[in-house]
């Protein structure tokens, strides 16, 4: 193990991973002797064994006798269900076409949101109607975070937590 390793050094082992982005560090999380490593993953997810193999670096970069907890974000889940308006000369071409790239917009504008960001309605609207030049409005049917309905609203997440789309539901994007 290394003597008194930095902050600094520990972060960079573990953004050798292409799948995180950052790790946030608290001390004496569990007690004199141990830290928390948070991994904030690229795309908010990332697998168990990347996780172990992220551990077991730290905890081979660390001083003897500290103890690592590594753990990722608690995980806001998203159910939306999106309604298209489409231009008046849409053919059904057109409109599938549309359907997927609206879906594939909510998708990415999810994992764009960081750590303790806030869920921005306006923001996501504005991407579904960029997404395609057939989408004349949209609107949104189905709006639950953690599985509970929310009112039309930006949602703050808390600052351990990230959106991910809700694995609870078979189709937690849909766009109708």
């Amino acid at each position: 193990r290394a003597a008194g390793a930095t902050e600094g050094a520990l972060r960079l082992v573990g953004i050798l991973f292409p799948e995180v982005s950052n790790i946030l560090f608290r001390r004496f999380a569990d007690g004199v002797g141990t830290y928390e490593a948070l991994i904030i993953p690229v795309g908010n997810e990332i697998g168990a064994d990347r996780l172990l193999a992220i551990r077991n670096l730290l905890e081979t970069s660390s001083a003897f006798g500290t103890r690592v907890i590594v753990r990722t974000p608690d995980r806001l889940t998203v159910e939306i269900a999106a309604q298209l308006v489409m231009t008046p000369k849409s053919n059904d071409a057109q409109k599938a076409a549309a359907r997927g790239s609206a879906r594939v917009s909510i998708l990415r504008f999810i994992e764009r949101i960081p750590i303790g960001g806030t869920f921005v309605l306006n923001q996501l609207i504005s991407d579904i109607l960029d997404s395609h030049p057939q989408i004349f409005d949209a609107k949104i049917l189905v709006y639950r975070f953690d599985g509970e309905p929310m009112i039309l609203k930006n949602v703050q997440a808390k600052d351990d937590e990230v959106f991910v789309p809700d694995p609870e539901v078979q189709q937690a994007i849909r766009i109708l």
